[in-house]
């Protein structure tokens, strides 16, 4: 491990270093980030700092095994690792251990996955004949975005809950509460605002945790949403505030899920003793798509200035190719592709096309096909979410908690022989006498009340006392058990030979098939590992499976939006679609963040940046004709005699906007408009006091302010 420090640039090794009091590291595009990171906690671990008293938060679990296997690879065999992990793995970690202090919830919580929410949601709005205009899907993410701002079903005041559709939300959104802790299920953004809600509100809890995790470290800050910085802030030792946060604001394109860039901004305002280092040479792109890159970013006026250089010399020009339409554009890149794969220029693997709109891909697709070359989509849907796989897992709930009546009624209603008919009797003797459904199937006379039918009620429990007499107390053989008693893949082999007989398509039921294989032996490998309970299987692995999508095919070449870009990294790559409406979308009105998107699409190429677009575009099948984006011209690419109107006044704002004065209207983008007060430039930093319109009075770093 004494080699950590060797190779490390100077603005790194001043990172590493750091060890007491709050230090934010400004890491560019391709800095040696994950390098940093990982030497810092070294360099912790040398100078005295027990692992256990490290907590390392990270976005994704790909992030996090990486950062994992490079810690324990070094240490050594006896000491064991930090906890390392996304914020949900920490939230499913402290709610395992503290949910019971939660009131009219039990033990075993269960995360409730994507499909079943809508469904929930489908319910309630009809059951409570909600006139939403907003549509299912919309909910949801509002939903999720009060979840992620850390406002809870009742707290109406913190929103405008003068607005309609906010009123309806809310309505929707306290009807789903309750059904979640009728069921004693949580989502994903549980896991974040309960655990805020436990720390919150039971302080012996938070100066313990605050205890053990004396050096928290938090990687791709400026992805962090309300709820996970003020957790953040309730684990930190007020005395010695040991935050180390590493970001790149230029590279904060989530903000449609909640993340807030204001909390890499300003930082410096919440911790005002902070180190700022900036890491700000770049190990992965040439010099050109680096110095295009630069340009672009440039114009965004709400960002922390850096000036990114490129460690790989120069390189080859950008390549820009306008084309007449879109099928031209998709039979240029798919030759191209063709030429690098087959004169060997480079493999699959490092060939990426990225899109601002999933749309753009179809033409691509077909282009692909047409020449027979393999690929991948990032982001398909995931293992997880497929109905053979949710089929075990409804078995598995079961397996955890026999006589909760919602994970019973699952299994019930996809049990062959048993109709809804008969549920409903066993449902209303249920409730007659107060015990649960497991146990009525136990106790009733099942032959008096379904004659013949009774069996498969009876075959059902037999099943469930028999796989708990089969299974070993370490549940190593627990997959093993369950299917040689509910025969899931058994169905499915089943099926596939029927197929086979009247000669018809296989290949859906062998996939089917390959899921539950594959599911199977992450189960296996899980409990081997002897890493937790049934519960903690089925939580984590639907937490983990979010971060699969990310994972190359190696002979294949990835189609992925830029969203689902970050983090990765390719020899070639190519983005289509640079034109107005496309990228920088119509649809989204922070205009700030669109170009954080291309920046991120620019910086994944390592050699070779293709930039494509078109005169006319079929979308939706409609024939439309298109402008370049601005993008190409702020990027130095192309040059015409004037800059569009609205950049030129936003340069203008960038140089501006460091000047304020008392009595000056200004807006902020999130608390809106409002008049200057008082201001503070004693230190490096400028700060406003600004008093807002709703009365709210905020102390406020200048960079993020307007002026009106």
């Amino acid at each position: 491990m004494n080699d950590y420090l060797e190779n490390l640039n100077d603005e790194q090794l001043k990172a590493v270093k750091r060890i007491d009091g709050p230090t934010l590291v400004l890491a560019g595009a391709g800095t040696g980030k994950t390098t940093t990171i990982v030497s810092r906690v070294f360099h912790l671990i040398e100078n005295g700092v027990k692992p256990e008293n490290i907590l390392l938060m990270t976005f994704t679990n790909k992030a996090s095994h990486e950062i994992l296997q490079r810690i324990s690879a070094k240490l050594n065999v006896n000491i064991k690792p930090p906890f390392i992990g996304t914020f949900h793995k920490f939230g499913h970690f402290f709610l395992t251990k503290h949910f019971h202090l939660l009131k009219n919830r039990t033990k075993h919580f269960r995360i409730v996955e994507a499909n079943e929410i809508k469904n929930i949601i489908i319910k309630i709005i009809e059951n409570d004949g909600f006139a939403i205009n907003l549509g299912v899907e919309e909910a949801i993410k509002r939903i999720s975005h009060l979840k992620n701002a850390n406002i809870q079903s009742f707290e109406t005041d913190k929103v405008d809950i003068t607005n309609k559709d906010i009123q309806i939300v809310f309505k929707v959104y306290r009807e789903y509460d309750k059904v979640l802790l009728e069921r004693n299920l949580i989502d994903l953004d549980d896991l974040q605002i309960l655990t805020y809600k436990l720390l919150k509100e039971f302080p012996d809890l938070r100066a313990e945790y605050s205890q053990q995790f004396q050096y928290i470290m938090i990687d791709e800050f400026q992805d962090t949403n309300v709820v996970q910085y003020e957790t953040v802030k309730l684990l930190l030792k007020p005395e010695t505030n040991n935050i180390f946060v590493v970001g790149d604001d230029d590279q904060s394109i989530y903000g449609w899920r909640g993340a807030e860039i204001e909390n890499i901004l300003n930082f410096d305002e919440a911790f005002p003793n902070v180190q700022i280092i900036t890491l700000n040479r770049n190990y992965r792109s040439t010099s050109q798509i680096i110095s295009a890159s630069n340009h672009l970013i440039s114009k965004n006026v709400f960002r922390r200035e850096k000036n990114i250089i490129a460690n790989n010399g120069a390189g080859e020009s950008i390549e820009l190719k306008t084309f007449a339409d879109d099928m031209q554009e998709a039979e240029f890149v798919v030759s191209k592709i063709q030429h690098l794969i087959s004169n060997k220029i480079a493999p699959p693997s490092e060939i990426a096309i990225l899109y601002r709109v999933n749309a753009l891909s179809f033409h691509i697709e077909n282009a692909l096909k047409s020449k027979q070359i393999q690929y991948s989509i990032k982001g398909t849907k995931t293992t997880y979410t497929k109905p053979e796989v949710q089929e075990v897992i409804k078995y598995l709930n079961v397996l955890i908690d026999p006589d909760n009546n919602n994970f019973f009624f699952t299994i019930l209603e996809q049990t062959q022989g048993i109709g809804e008919q008969s549920i409903n009797i066993v449902l209303e003797e249920s409730l007659d006498r107060n015990i649960s459904l497991y146990e009525t199937l136990k106790t009733m006379n099942l032959k008096y009340f379904f004659k013949t039918r009774s069996r498969y009620f009876t075959i059902l429990v037999e099943k469930i006392d028999q796989f708990f007499q089969d299974l070993k107390p370490d549940l190593t053989n627990l997959a093993e058990v369950f299917e040689d008693i509910f025969e899931i893949k058994e169905k499915y082999r089943k099926k596939l030979l029927k197929m086979q007989s009247a000669n018809k398509s296989t290949e859906l039921m062998k996939t089917k098939l390959e899921n539950i294989d594959a599911f199977y032996i992450l189960m296996n490998r899980f409990f081997k590992e002897k890493q937790g309970t049934i519960d903690t299987f089925i939580n984590l692995y639907s937490i983990n499976e979010d971060d699969r999508k990310e994972d190359k095919i190696d002979r294949k070449i990835s189609l992925v939006s830029i969203h689902l870009s970050k983090g990765l990294e390719f020899k070639h790559v190519f983005v289509i679609g640079l034109n107005h409406g496309f990228l920088p979308s119509y649809n989204n009105a922070d205009s700030e963040e669109e170009r954080r998107l291309a920046y991120v699409a620019f910086t994944r190429a390592k050699e070779h940046l293709y930039l494509t677009s078109t005169n006319f575009r079929t979308l939706y099948g409609k024939r439309q004709e298109v402008m370049l984006s601005q993008y190409l011209y702020e990027a130095n690419l192309l040059s015409r005699k004037f800059e569009p109107e609205r950049d030129t006044k936003n340069i203008k704002k960038k140089e501006e906007s460091r000047a304020f004065n008392i009595g000056n209207r200004v807006e902020h983008m999130k608390f809106g408009c409002g008049i200057i007060i008082d201001i503070d430039s004693g230190g490096k930093q400028t700060f406003l006091t600004i008093e807002f319109q709703d009365g709210k009075i905020k102390k406020i770093i200048s960079r993020v302010i307007k002026k009106r």
